[in-house]
């Protein structure tokens, strides 16, 4: 099933027939046709801009099912008008359930695609582009079961900050530690930072960390889940992911002393909102290692159930950096928590990348894999700084089918 939801600017009446020079860049034959014309603002020259629906009749997909062939193209100008291919789409169910979905929206120099499908488990992705110049600006994926719809897995990311967060929605733990499902009950979010696990350069790797800042490619510590909230000043971390056990934290304090910890928790069970909970009776707790800050020794912490992560230390002033490889396992949920102790002795507050709470294996956050094809990490005037490849110069600008995880 296909919906193209209507834009919010006005659709132009003329369609139907495809003129001479759409027809020559989409390689369009008798099976084609206009199905909708959208204003779309203008570009930064004050270039009018179009969105153009275009129908090219039913084609077999991947899957060996009939599916109606879908094209957006974006028109510049008027007279010699520009033309670029955005979407290419085909909707053949997305996923055994047939559900499939396609919104498409359109706004002054922004697209915004949703795409629904799935089996048991449902997938949404909605993606933002900027038209001109052509740009991705950001994604939420949420994922859910048909069974338990309200209890959902969402992730939003801004690829202009480079940074995102993903909110789980869980119910408390029955006696026997496991969720109650019932529909009436509305679910508590649990909220984590998504730490980027993206491409660097291997010169980086193996000595550029000691000299470089993490800058907007490192993730945040924003929650505070002990003490008081402070100025940013006073402390902050932030953390990337080199591999799925190797990671650099990167922590500014302005006080830097012997009993500042780097608080490493681990989960080797995943965890999901609609079979797993929050509560006393949750049946596993997540692992800890704290690490101190100014050696990189180590010690175990509560529920340690595994070997201790390795750590490499460097101290310039009020910045450390940290690389740090994890022990070897597969690790479905992982925290990393900065205690800050001004005086050494005691801790003054304890920033984490999720809403940490240390008995609770769901409290946990996650990686946010990037591929190379869509970004990497390389340093620019001292820092690490995102970097998005050119867009392909055939062909759709951006993927249409993102329902390879609903299948």
């Amino acid at each position: 099933m296909f919906r193209h939801m209507v834009p919010f600017l006005v659709v132009s009446l003329a369609l139907g027939q495809v003129p001479g020079d759409l027809a020559k860049a989409a390689g369009c034959g008798d099976e084609c046709s206009i199905t909708g014309d959208t204003k779309a603002g203008t570009d930064a020259n004050g270039q009018p801009l179009r969105v153009i629906h275009l129908s090219k009749g039913p084609v077999e997909s991947e899957s060996g099912a009939e599916c109606e062939r879908e094209e957006y193209w974006l028109a510049v100008g008027t007279k010699k008008r520009q033309l670029k291919q955005l979407l290419s789409l085909c909707n053949d169910g997305y996923g055994s359930a047939g559900v499939g979905e396609d919104e498409v929206k359109v706004k002054p120099n922004r697209v915004i695609h949703d795409q629904f499908g799935g089996t048991d488990s449902r997938l949404s992705v909605t993606r933002e582009f900027q038209l001109e110049p052509p740009t991705l600006v950001s994604t939420t994926t949420t994922i859910f079961q048909s069974r338990a719809p309200q209890f959902v897995d969402e992730a939003k990311w801004s690829w202009d900050t480079f940074s995102g967060e993903r909110s789980r929605f869980f119910s408390k733990c029955v006696d026997d530690g496991q969720p109650d499902l019932r529909e009436e009950l509305k679910p508590r979010p649990q909220k984590s930072t998504l730490i980027p696990k993206v491409a660097v350069l291997r010169d980086w790797v193996e000595k550029g960390w000691k000299e470089s800042s993490l800058g907007k490619c490192g993730g945040r510590a924003p929650y505070v889940v002990q003490g008081s909230t402070g100025p940013e000043t006073d402390a902050s971390m932030k953390v990337i992911a080199i591999s799925d056990t190797e990671f650099v934290f990167e922590i500014i304090d302005d006080v830097v002393t012997p009993g500042d910890t780097l608080q490493v928790w681990l989960g080797d069970q995943a965890t999901t909102p609609w079979d797993s909970c929050i509560g006393k009776n949750a049946l596993v707790a997540p692992s800890e290692w704290l690490v101190q800050v100014t050696t990189g020794l180590g010690r175990t912490g509560t529920n340690a159930r595994f070997g201790a992560p390795t750590s490499e230390v460097v101290q310039q002033g009020g910045a450390v950096r940290i690389k740090m490889k994890l022990p070897e396992g597969v690790w479905y949920g992982m925290t990393f928590a900065y205690a800050d102790s001004d005086d050494g002795k005691t801790v003054k507050r304890t920033l984490a990348t999720s809403a940490l709470q240390s008995s609770q294996l769901a409290s946990l956050g996650l990686l946010f894999p990037i591929e190379r094809r869509v970004a990497i990490c390389e340093v620019e005037n001292g820092a690490l700084t995102p970097r998005r490849p050119p867009l392909p110069k055939k062909g759709p600008l951006f993927p249409g089918n993102v329902m390879t995880g609903a299948k």
